[in-house]
């Protein structure tokens, strides 16, 4: 995120520079969390064609940063497939690229995101929230969901002002985080804290966990 888009988020008029750098400085750590809670489930890479003017991608192949998640391999001599997967997969573009994903690339507009997948007339395509500047083939990168960008804005917030609940304090059974009101059980105290955020915060990501 931009400090632009957390002044948004929060309300904070853009003529208003007070919290700029403050913002600016905890945006980095607030994103480094969540990616840990996530576990870069949304960082993909989207190949396909752009046109000028359009708003349409045609994708070609999708992959996570250790496979291949969709599109034909890009092998023909058995040798081996990118990223050491064993082929293609069969899931629908629409199984693997969710509307909201924030996405950029060469010739896509900055802030812009999925507005939705479709697959018509043999092409699979992703709709775009803003026309391309180019016409070209993309490799464009995705990122957290446009609905996350509230819950990170307002994560940057609460680390500026510090509202940090121990682990384990019992004196308190509900309280607010700006304009966040929290009620929690025994069982949520058990996540508050983790990766340095509250517990509000980690619950609203899905969380991602490493075996």
């Amino acid at each position: 995120m931009t400090t632009a888009q957390v002044k948004t988020y929060l309300g904070i008029p853009s003529a208003t520079t007070t919290y700029d750098a403050d913002i600016a400085r905890y945006i980095p750590i607030v994103e480094a969390a969540a990616r840990q809670i996530t576990g870069g489930l949304y960082l993909l890479q989207v190949n396909g064609t752009i046109t000028t003017g359009s708003k349409e991608i045609v994708v070609s192949s999708v992959y996570s940063q250790t496979r291949q998640l969709y599109g034909a391999t890009t092998s023909a001599s058995g040798e081996g497939f990118p990223y050491g997967d064993p082929g293609p997969k069969n899931k629908p573009l629409i199984g693997v690229l969710p509307a909201g994903l924030q996405i950029s690339g060469d010739g896509i507009p900055s802030d812009s995101f999925i507005e939705r997948v479709q697959i018509f007339g043999g092409a699979s395509t992703v709709i775009l929230s803003a026309q391309a500047t180019k016409t070209q083939e993309v490799a464009a990168y995705t990122d957290f969901p446009i609905g996350f960008l509230t819950t990170i804005a307002h994560g940057v917030w609460w680390a500026i002002g510090q509202q940090k609940t121990a682990s384990g304090d019992t004196t308190w059974t509900s309280r607010s985080v700006g304009p966040v009101s929290e009620t929690r059980s025994a069982a949520e105290m058990k996540i508050d804290g983790l990766y340095g955020m509250p517990a509000w915060f980690i619950k609203a990501f899905p969380r991602v966990y490493h075996g």
